[in-house]
């Protein structure tokens, strides 16, 4: 009976320690982070990569026709070839925002067209 009641106690303390939160949380309040709104326009459902020095960092995912915003580490927009890539899930293709210079405290606006090849991106 008592080690029912201990896991009852502590059952819910154990999966609220195991709760890991997004890295890319845009409610983190960190100045040198950049922002990433994504609209998307097509139907499938996104996952949306930051691509930087040749490697992908899983960023999140968008709804099909609905939008997100997500907050970057600034240890992923450093690189010269720095890009937003988004792929359907359960589909084929990518969209991407093609190469982007960014810096601290701007804002990229990326739009996943409702055909891929019309997908671009804009820095504020």
């Amino acid at each position: 009976m008592a080690v029912l009641l201990a896991g009852a106690l502590l059952g819910p303390l154990a999966l609220a320690s195991c709760r890991s939160g997004n890295a890319y949380d845009v409610d983190t309040n960190q100045p040198d982070r950049i922002l990433l709104n994504v609209k998307n326009d097509n139907f499938l459902d996104m996952d949306i990569y930051a691509l930087s020095s040749g490697l992908p960092s899983r960023i999140g995912t968008v709804s099909g026709v609905n939008s997100a915003h997500f907050a970057l580490d600034p240890t992923l927009y450093g690189a010269s070839d720095f890009r937003i890539v988004a792929t359907p899930i359960g589909g084929n293709g990518r969209a991407s925002s093609g190469p982007l210079v960014v810096s601290r405290g701007q804002t990229i606006e990326f739009t996943i067209g409702s055909r891929l090849a019309q997908s671009h991106a804009e820095v504020r």
